[in-house]
């Protein structure tokens, strides 16, 4: 089909200069559709032209209407095209997405960093989640590309399979540092409801990847054994001054299958 045959369907919104919601049935996507006229932004001057945009992002259709936008900017290898061919190169470059951002990072990341002065350029979420994901692709150790033709083969890491089931706990570093010297073995919870947690017979038997404060990975574990406990007879590897002695808590044990 023609693109002039196809942006027919669009017709019915040609008055439509704000970002209208469209349901494609036929591919399933939501999109944005507007028709605005077209701007020379270096003169400002406007081209009755009525011209139709189409975008699946809404954040991208009202930057495009108002002038506005995010800017992203990063190190990391990337391609440029030269001389009829695609070379790999590594220095500054942005993006104006968050989206777009974290693909880089999935293309690049052992390359990928954002610098300190880059850092206010993103909310402490976003870097959290950078952080996590990148030291997550590096464990499973996905490479950097080398090819503008991405192999299929990238997307089956063994070592994804091998941990793909595992929840990823965050531990405090006084806790991890107990159980890296072997002074405890265990978790401690403080459920809302500990009565469910009595039931001994009532156990998962699952296995966690456990991270430091930095998204480090440093032990694989499995639980094996479940009891509720008194405050008082684990708080010495296990500190919380909210508790206090007589508190029941939930006291998960495991096994060090693996450490980082």
């Amino acid at each position: 089909m023609k693109q002039k045959e196809f942006n027919k369907r669009y017709d019915k919104y040609q008055k439509n200069n704000l970002p209208t919601p469209f349901w494609d049935n036929t591919r399933e996507t939501l999109e944005y559709v507007y028709y605005n006229d077209e701007v020379d932004y270096f003169h400002r001057i406007l081209n009755s032209n009525n011209k139709l945009n189409v975008s699946n992002n809404l954040v991208e259709a009202l930057e495009n209407i108002t002038d506005s936008g995010f800017y992203y900017p990063y190190i990391s290898k990337y391609f440029v095209y030269k001389n009829n061919n695609y070379m790999l190169v590594e220095g500054l470059s942005h993006r104006h997405s968050f989206e777009e951002v974290v693909r880089v990072l999935y293309d690049f990341p052992e390359s990928f960093k954002i610098t300190r002065d880059m850092e206010r350029y993103y909310s402490k979420q976003e870097l959290d989640y950078l952080k996590k994901v990148q030291k997550y692709l590096l464990f499973i150790d996905l490479k950097d590309l080398s090819s503008i033709k991405k192999s299929i083969t990238r997307y089956r890491s063994k070592k994804q399979k091998k941990y793909g089931s595992a929840l990823i706990r965050l531990c405090d570093d006084k806790t991890l540092k107990n159980i890296l010297n072997n002074k405890t073995n265990y978790m401690v919870m403080i459920p809302e409801d500990i009565s469910i947690y009595k039931d001994k017979e009532i156990f998962d038997e699952r296995k966690e990847l456990i991270i430091d404060s930095k998204y480090d990975f440093k032990l694989f574990i499995e639980y094996t054994y479940r009891e509720v406990k008194s405050y008082k007879d684990i708080k010495k590897g296990h500190k919380n001054n909210k508790l206090k002695d007589n508190d029941q808590v939930v006291v998960e044990y495991f096994n060090i299958l693996e450490r980082y």
